[in-house]
């Protein structure tokens, strides 16, 4: 679905004014920093965000070094009446007089000094025309984005909708429509030259569909010509399955066409850190519960996990693949099939609490494809989770998780007890490691050194176990080690193409719940930089190289 207006625009649209950027539903400011990844000179003129910790991972990012007290001469009494209606602290209720009444002044102060110091109206219920200012439109280009809440539209969500007057979070998509219609109206403002929506696909299909009709038929009678199409991140140089529906809307007469995909050159372990604290490992009883997806054909290789011999094929399924945890439906992609990568879904975690959880907190990927969906995680195991094969030291080989070294053995008795190797990034185990082993006359009874010694590093290092007869009359086990974990708050900002100087900036104040929650709750920089590249004029392209450059692990 490449657009929704029924009338296409007839001519380009070329800007050659200073941009004013205007970010409704804020967050920490995803289109800001697109702006800023392309090199364009914008001014950061308003934003409208309501949650306190998105305010203070905004102002952290984008006015790091405005220390102005804004604050100075007001009572603690008249900052916390001003604050009312405007925040929120659990991203889905306003703050009451009564909650902020129980803040400290210091905290009432740093709210009010982070919104005046980002240009923040607060609560988007509580805004008006006039506090959007948006004046000189012949002088000045003013680009408005709303990425509106879609935790009533997507799969993970309760399915209440965005109808106008339902009261839901998805539902203040109206409130745009009424600051809109106020400035329509005149009053010594104008409307802005250009919007840019962003949402989950569900927005334009099932039971939105109607809503969004509506919509689109107001921003038409407003003069705006609309264009829409649904963007994966993985489309755009970023290994991640994130799927969602942009709509660019351009005052007058004006042709839009979204950009063409890009290669994509990384994948998820191109992103991961080297060194990974211990507190994002999952506890070896829960590893033990790892049930692996499995297809078997007469290719099959044997291999044990710890105490249990499975058989996996050397051809991973290409059909485990989440998109925003249950998927979408077919129906709404409209990417064309030229990205490979999937995000490997490599097993399940069972057993115990792992049970009660959202499957989506059960699931454990590979790194050899693309990351699904980054999401609001919130803690409380419901992070994304990868397993990650035991780390290989240039000098020492192959190590088990204590860190010593390992060593190839022939014990065929106890596998539990054998030292689990895999070759980093490879979970599939093929005959050609135990041919090589046969060719180097490997006989029953030896110790294989892990480093120098009979060790296919193409296929995979395996711990062999052999029967009375030898290694050529059987199927050999092989065990691996791997420990699984959830990926680190960096990593999710990898994911979400945002540097790792600016992910310090937004960390400064954060918890580590709140940066997860902070990531999955944003946009992909790299397809903002494609949208607003295009648009501008600029060559995204090889900015976006530059981006996915950066966050590679060095």
């Amino acid at each position: 679905m490449k657009q929704m207006s029924f009338f296409d625009g007839t001519q380009k649209f070329r800007n050659d004014k200073p941009i004013r950027l205007i970010e409704l539903f804020a967050g920490y400011g995803s289109q800001a920093l697109a702006l800023k990844y392309l090199s364009v000179q914008f001014e950061h003129y308003r934003i409208s965000e309501w949650a306190t910790k998105s305010i203070q991972a905004y102002k952290d990012l984008h006015a790091t070094d405005d220390r102005t007290d804004y604050s100075q001469g007001l009572t603690p009494a008249e900052i916390k009446a001003w604050l009312t209606g405007k925040i929120s602290t659990d991203y889905s209720t306003p703050a009451t007089a009564e909650q902020i009444g129980r803040f400290s002044e210091k905290t009432v102060r740093t709210l009010y000094n982070n919104m005046r110091a980002t240009r923040n109206i607060g609560s988007i219920t509580q805004a008006t025309a006039q506090d959007l200012t948006i004046v000189n439109t012949d002088k000045f280009l003013y680009i408005m984005t709303y990425s509106f809440p879609c935790q009533d539209l997507s799969a993970a969500g309760n399915g209440a909708g965005m109808s106008k007057g339902s009261g839901t979070r998805s539902g203040l998509l109206w409130e745009v429509e009424r600051l809109l219609s106020e400035t329509a109206r005149g009053g010594g403002y104008e409307l802005p030259q250009i919007l840019l929506m962003e949402n989950v696909p569900q927005v334009i299909g099932g039971g939105a569909i109607a809503d969004f009709v509506q919509w689109r038929e107001f921003l038409e009678g407003l003069g705006y010509k609309n264009y829409t199409q649904l963007m994966n991140a993985k489309c755009y140089a970023i290994p991640q399955n994130r799927n969602r529906c942009f709509m660019v809307s351009i005052l007058g007469d004006y042709d839009y066409i979204f950009p063409p995909e890009l290669p994509l050159q990384y994948r998820l372990k191109d992103f991961l850190e080297r060194r990974v604290n211990e507190k994002y490992y999952i506890s070896d009883e829960a590893t033990e519960k790892l049930k692996e997806q499995i297809t078997i054909t007469e290719s099959t290789t044997v291999y044990a996990t710890r105490n249990r011999i499975d058989k996996i094929d050397t051809e991973v399924a290409k059909t485990l693949c989440a998109r925003d945890y249950k998927g979408f439906g077919t129906g709404f992609d409209t990417m064309n099939a030229v990205v490979e990568a999937k995000c490997e879904q490599v097993g399940m975690l069972s057993g115990g609490k792992w049970d009660k959880l959202h499957d989506i907190s059960r699931r454990v990927y590979g790194v050899d494809g693309i990351s699904p969906t980054v999401h609001t995680a919130g803690g409380g195991q419901q992070e994304l989770k990868i397993a990650e094969p035991t780390a290989y030291d240039e000098q020492n080989g192959y190590l088990r998780k204590d860190g010593t070294v390992g060593t190839l053995t022939t014990d065929g008795n106890s596998p539990k007890h054998n030292n689990r190797i895999v070759e980093p990034g490879d979970y599939r185990f093929y005959r050609q490691a135990v041919e090589t082993l046969q060719e180097n006359d490997c006989e029953a009874g030896d110790t294989i050194d892990a480093f120098n010694k009979r060790v296919n590093k193409d296929g995979c290092s395996p711990t062999i176990t052999t029967r009375p007869e030898g290694l050529k009359t059987a199927i050999l086990p092989v065990t691996s080690d791997y420990r699984i974990r959830k990926l680190t708050e960096r990593e999710c900002f990898r994911l979400m193409g945002v540097k790792g100087e600016d992910f310090e900036k937004i960390a400064k104040s954060q918890s580590m719940s709140s940066l997860y929650h902070l990531a999955g709750d944003s946009i992909v920089t790299a397809c903002l930089m494609a949208i607003f590249g295009l648009l501008l004029e600029v060559d995204y392209k090889a900015k976006i190289t530059e981006l996915t450059e950066e966050l590679k692990e060095k």
